[in-house]
């Protein structure tokens, strides 16, 4: 196993850590100023508001993990709107119940989904991985598409393994005439279908033919701790994901997974990640 640990740490973490506290903060100061109903009020519409994006990601990948968050998020919204109506004190004790074993249910199902990695997008598992065994270094970046090889395979099978890795949150695809394109252009907007372009950003392209060729962009470069030569680079990052294609034509698309979970990186590792 080579080192990992080639890319920089993700800095974008610490402002979900200040949004976290920020929000924590305004529901604390809520609940002494205007009482707890007031609070959870405030919780359930900050909770509401991420109720789409789930949902919106949901159907771009049909990840069961997300229809968890959903539902959770709903569960949650509609407990705090029936509290600001009616006031926890007039709530009858059966709808209470019911709204927290929902919650509790879908939250815990949520949590295990993202904490097991099941709805982790795996952007910084596949840079790192693609970087592994590169230790060359060079002048530098130098945007070329690079091309890989040949491998053979049928269109229906690079469509169902594009499928797998869109689904497991690993690349999203975009299908055209004569060829598939995996992309790593995982921003909000792609992750829910309304932003298609990947020129720009890292993208593996399998062509019906068989030809195979890679290309990673210069936000993902920079990402790298050092200046690692661009094309061996492409090189691998296009073997890695043919590997990926023959673990899952042979039946073993779980080594694809175990390979990704090897690397243990955080769950919110990647949020607000994906450059061009």
């Amino acid at each position: 196993m080579h080192s990992i640990g080639k890319l920089k740490p993700n800095e974008k973490v610490f402002f979900l850590v200040m949004i976290l506290i920020v929000a924590l903060v305004t529901v604390l100061f809520v609940t002494k100023n205007y009482g707890p109903e007031a609070a959870v009020g405030i919780w359930g519409l900050l909770v509401f508001v991420n109720a789409p994006l789930s949902l919106g990601e949901y159907l771009k990948t049909r990840n069961i993990g997300f229809i968890f968050a959903f539902l959770f998020q709903i569960s949650a919204s509609l407990f705090a709107l029936t509290v600001v109506i009616y006031r926890l004190n007039n709530m009858n004790r059966l709808t209470l119940l019911l709204f927290i074993i929902s919650m509790l249910v879908f939250g815990l199902l949520g949590l295990f989904y993202n904490f097991s990695g099941r709805t982790k997008w795996r952007y910084r598992e596949v840079l790192e991985m693609a970087a592994q065994p590169v230790d060359e270094t060079s002048d530098g970046y130098t945007g070329r598409p690079k091309a890989i090889g040949r491998i053979e395979a049928s269109e229906s099978e690079l469509k169902s393994f594009a499928s797998f890795l869109l689904k497991n949150l690993i690349a999203i695809p975009y299908y055209e005439s004569d060829r598939v394109v995996l992309s790593l252009a995982m921003t909000l907007r792609h992750r829910l279908g309304l932003q298609n372009d990947y020129d720009r950003y890292t993208h593996v392209i399998f062509k019906y033919d068989g030809s195979v060729s890679a290309f990673i962009s210069k936000g993902d470069y920079l990402k790298y701790k050092d200046q690692f030569a661009f094309d061996q680079l492409c090189e691998n990052m296009g073997n890695l994901f043919i590997e990926f294609f023959r673990f899952y034509r042979n039946g073993d698309s779980v080594r694809i997974m175990d390979r990704l979970n090897t690397l243990k990186l955080n769950p919110l590792a990647d949020f607000g990640e994906s450059s061009v």
